[in-house]
C-alpha cells in the first residue's frame, strides 16, 4: 500500500467522521446556548423536535413619547430577515432585521385598525376602544430623510401542554434600536 492510499484511507476513517461530528457539536451547542433553530442550523433537521410554527416576532417602531405603533406588514426582504433572525435569534440577526425596517419609510393608511380583545378560546369579547394605523412600506428612506423612530422586536415561543390542551406565547427576548 502506497503513501497516497495511507493517506486516502486516513481521509476515508478519520477526518470525514471527525468533521461531520464537528457540525452535529455546533449543531447541538447552539440549539442549546444559542437558541438557534434546530430545523435550520447546520442541516441538522432531521434529527431535531418539532418547532414548526413555534417562533414568532412582534415588531413596533417605537417614538420618543413613548407609543409604539406595530407593524402589521413589511417588505418580502424583511420578511426574508424576519425568518433568518427566528431560526437563529443572534444579536447580529435582529439588528439586520431592524436596520432594514429604520431604513425604510413607513406610510399609515387611511383607515384606522380596531385593537379588539378576545378572550382564552379565540373568540372576541368586545370591539377595542383603541385604533392604530395600518403602516406599510413606500420606499428606501434615503440619507437626507433622518428616521424619528425606533424599532423594537419581540421575539416570542408558543409551547403547547398536552396536560392542558392549549398553546401559550412566551416573550424570549426583546430587540431594541432606538431613534
Amino acid at each position: 500500500m502506497g503513501v497516497r492510499q495511507g493517506l486516502e484511507r486516513w481521509v476515508m476513517l478519520c477526518a470525514i467522521p471527525a468533521i461531520a461530528l464537528t457540525v452535529a457539536a455546533r449543531q447541538l451547542y447552539l440549539s442549546t446556548t444559542d437558541d438557534l433553530s434546530t430545523w435550520k442550523g447546520g442541516g441538522m433537521g432531521m434529527f431535531a423536535g418539532s418547532e414548526t410554527n413555534t417562533r414568532y416576532a412582534k415588531i413596533y417602531l417605537t417614538f420618543p413619547d413613548g407609543r409604539r405603533q406595530p407593524l402589521l406588514r413589511i417588505t418580502d426582504k424583511q420578511e426574508e430577515l424576519t425568518t433568518q433572525a427566528l431560526n437563529y435569534p443572534s444579536e447580529r440577526n435582529l439588528r439586520a432585521l431592524a436596520k432594514s425596517i429604520k431604513a425604510t419609510t413607513w406610510w399609515a393608511s387611511t383607515t384606522h385598525v380596531p385593537l379588539n380583545v378576545f378572550g382564552g378560546d379565540g373568540q372576541k369579547v368586545r370591539d377595542g376602544t383603541e385604533q392604530l394605523y395600518d403602516l406599510y412600506a413606500a420606499h428606501p428612506r434615503t440619507a437626507s430623510e433622518p428616521a424619528e423612530f425606533g424599532v423594537e422586536i419581540e421575539y416570542w415561543k408558543a409551547t403547547y401542554d398536552p396536560r392542558t390542551r392549549e398553546y401559550a406565547g412566551a416573550l424570549v427576548r426583546t430587540y431594541k434600536l432606538e431613534g
